[in-house]
């Protein structure tokens, strides 16, 4: 299994880290559904934990007003999906990754020597950064939705 999707409802601190190996860690509350070679986790908790093969393919994760740490994982793609107020802090994690909200703000924070490269879609949406982009680097850091503001800062 290399997609996963991962819903949390309501606030919370999560970590979604790599396990190191082809296992998987999950809070004890998760529901999960694996039809379709894919993995479908819920969690209700207020601190979650994760873990997840270092290496995926698709990891989408829907939020709101939560606070979320990305580390030592790999992937073709990370969606977040979020609403109201996201903090999304990155450590040690490869892969492009899509922001799509709605009137919501998020910051990401990335480690000192991160690079990445920017791309704005959807209507009225912006990206604040005073870091220099690299546009050749593989980490693409795409916004999407209506409405947003992200924030890229150092760690």
């Amino acid at each position: 299994m290399k997609d996963f999707d991962i819903k949390i409802k309501g606030s919370c601190e999560a970590r979604i880290f790599g396990t190191g190996d082809e296992t998987m860690i999950l809070p004890s509350n998760a529901k999960i559904d694996t039809a379709r070679d894919k993995g479908d986790i819920t969690t209700d908790a207020k601190n979650v934990k994760i873990g997840l093969p270092s290496c995926a393919e698709k990891v989408e994760i829907a939020a709101e007003a939560s606070d979320i740490t990305i580390e030592s994982l790999e992937f073709e793609t990370l969606e977040i999906d979020a609403k109201e107020k996201v903090t999304i802090r990155l450590i040690d994690t490869k892969g492009k990754i899509d922001i799509n909200m709605i009137g919501g703000e998020a910051t990401l924070i990335v480690p000192e020597e991160y690079t990445f490269t920017t791309s704005v879609k959807g209507k009225n949406n912006k990206i604040e950064s005073s870091l220099g982009e690299d546009v050749t680097s593989g980490n693409i850091i795409e916004l999407n939705g209506k409405d947003s503001a992200l924030k890229i800062i150092r760690a």
